[in-house]
């Protein structure tokens, strides 16, 4: 039998080696990447597209590429998403990889099947995000970096991006004497590009950086 103090130290010992594992355990179960098969046929969503360059506002030449998947407000609503007034948006920004690496991986669709994740979790991820249940409580998350990817199929091979974006949109298109809450998108605004939208904020804020993503 050791004495009383021998005895602390080793139960301090304990409740150290407890707290590693715990956390070990929740950055296994909590940090693993999850992933989303873009599914052009489906009737859930709609997929778009886009490839921009970062040269006219970044002065880097890269390629951003954008996959909007935009589905409808109710999940009972099976008509085509992408022409309405009032929709959702989970955009998936592909990022170039800066120290590089390339852009996009191949992989083997059988190791990721556990961590695939179906059409239903994006939707409610949505919700989280954009407020849209309000019983629920909800953290100061507004984007995802890594911490969600998508699966793009390109003839027999899968790729998924090196660095992935997710952000959470509302498209709610509506004359502009209505509030637009934070994550709104609403087309019926005036527009402004980026670089309008930099210098004023640069006039407004001198000594703040510009939050662009």
């Amino acid at each position: 039998m050791g004495t009383k103090k021998e005895m602390l130290g080793v139960n301090a010992i304990k409740i150290v080696l407890n707290i590693m594992f715990v956390i070990f355990c929740t950055n296994i179960c909590f940090g693993q990447t999850k992933y989303f098969m873009l599914d052009s046929a489906t009737k859930n969503y709609t997929i778009n597209h886009y490839k921009l360059s970062t040269s006219g506002l970044y002065k880097v030449n890269e390629t951003i590429e954008l996959f909007n998947v935009v589905f409808n407000i109710h999940p009972g609503d099976t008509s085509k998403a992408g022409s309405k007034k009032e929709e959702n948006l989970a955009l998936f920004s592909v990022l170039p990889d800066l120290k590089g690496k390339e852009t996009w991986k191949e992989v083997l669709l059988d190791t990721l099947q556990t961590s695939i994740l179906p059409f239903g979790k994006i939707r409610r991820l949505f919700e989280y995000n954009s407020m849209s249940n309000f019983v629920e409580k909800y953290g100061d998350t507004t984007k995802y970096l890594n911490d969600y990817k998508i699966i793009v199929k390109k003839g027999d091979k899968f790729f998924i991006p090196n660095i992935c974006l997710l952000q959470f949109y509302a498209i709610r298109n509506r004359p502009e004497i209505f509030a637009n809450p934070f994550g709104t998108i609403n087309s019926e605004l005036n527009p402004i590009s980026i670089l309008e939208f930099e210098k004023s904020f640069k006039k407004s804020y001198p000594k703040k950086n510009i939050p662009i993503i």
